[in-house]
């Protein structure tokens, strides 16, 4: 746990896209809604927001739903 004055504890995540790009290593919170995280990926790889509502995530094997409101817990190295 972090403490007074830390900063809020983050895990590192890998993104993998499809097509001919590598990897990268992003951090987050390791609790935050679908739409954050959907938010936090298109303006790391500067999508224009109509681009950002077509993102599909998947996490662990299984896809990320649509639904803003829909929380997700990440682990170091998940992705």
């Amino acid at each position: 746990m972090a403490a007074a004055g830390d900063e809020p504890e983050t895990v590192e995540v890998t993104l993998r896209a499809v097509g001919p790009s590598r990897p990268t290593t992003l951090r987050f919170p390791p609790l935050l809604s679908v739409a954050e995280l959907r938010h936090r990926i298109a303006r790391d790889r500067r999508l224009a927001a109509t681009e950002e509502g077509r993102l599909r995530l998947v996490l662990r094997g299984r896809t990320l739903p649509h639904e803003d409101d829909a929380q997700i817990n990440l682990h170091d190295g998940g992705g």
